[in-house]
């Protein structure tokens, strides 16, 4: 029986979890930036999306953009923190988007 780098890393639960947080969070920064600059929270002419670091709260006259914050919910919920959240001041809907990397390789 031969052990793969896969097999022996999946096996040690700070190596995954920590690489597959980095994984998550590049990810997720990318998604953040451009919707940032779709929803005009955030300046066309910005860093590039390799270098940007998200701010908790970006807002402008129409949306609100949050970064990695908890979400309020009228129950109790052990899981209610996500990477980003789009509030519409306008028409009082909020879209939430939650990213997942699987794949390892």
């Amino acid at each position: 029986m031969s052990n793969t780098i896969k097999n022996v890393t999946a096996g040690n639960l700070s190596i995954t979890e920590s690489a597959y947080l980095g994984r998550h969070n590049q990810l997720a920064k990318i998604i953040h930036h451009q919707t940032a600059i779709q929803y005009r929270v955030l300046d066309i002419n910005t860093l590039p999306y390799y270098t940007y670091k998200p701010e908790p709260v970006l807002e402008s006259a129409i949306m609100i953009l949050y970064w990695d914050k908890s979400i309020i919910t009228d129950k109790m919920v052990d899981f209610n923190k996500t990477e980003i959240v789009l509030n519409n001041r306008q028409n009082t809907t909020a879209l939430v988007i939650d990213t997942a990397v699987n794949l390892d390789q």
